[in-house]
């Protein structure tokens, strides 16, 4: 009888503490939605930038042997690697391409020539959920660069 007697009391002011406190929990569920959004989005990004200079590495890699086996650089060829399988139905493709100059390394001597390749991984990344990084759906790219000295057979 005590209880009902002080919930008569209140008259309506327990109708505002259940729509403050929903208004709270809202505000807080929609603050962990956004974290953790944008947690996976960065965690994905960091991905396909790890797996892209993997692959970047691996044909450097392979050029390289190439180079001290033949002593001669191969054919550079761009080429297309999937690095992520239909993701939200969209396939994320990387495309690899080379460049090669020539430079002179005044360091060791004026007449020394060393071959210079640049491997430059390119991809588009999907657009996140909600849209929320300002980096979402643009192009990335990682460049990385070997030096090559031809072999001197006395």
């Amino acid at each position: 009888m005590k209880l009902t007697k002080t919930l008569d009391n209140q008259k309506g002011s327990a109708l505002f503490e259940i729509l403050a406190a929903m208004a709270i929990l809202t505000f807080v569920v929609t603050g962990m939605m956004i974290t953790i959004t944008y947690a996976r989005y960065k965690a994905l990004t960091n991905y396909h930038d790890r797996k892209v200079a993997f692959l970047v590495d691996g044909e450097l890699n392979r050029i390289r042997l190439h180079f001290m086996k033949f002593n001669a650089l191969p054919s550079l060829i761009p080429q297309t690697i999937a690095i992520e399988e239909p993701y939200r139905g969209k396939r994320i493709n990387c495309r690899i391409t080379f460049s090669k100059f020539y430079q002179y390394d005044y360091n060791t001597g004026l007449n020394v020539v060393y071959t210079s390749v640049t491997a430059v991984g390119e991809w588009r990344e999907n657009p996140d959920l909600f849209g929320l990084t300002p980096t979402s759906g643009q192009v990335r790219h990682i460049t990385l660069r070997e030096d090559y000295y031809q072999k001197v057979t006395p």
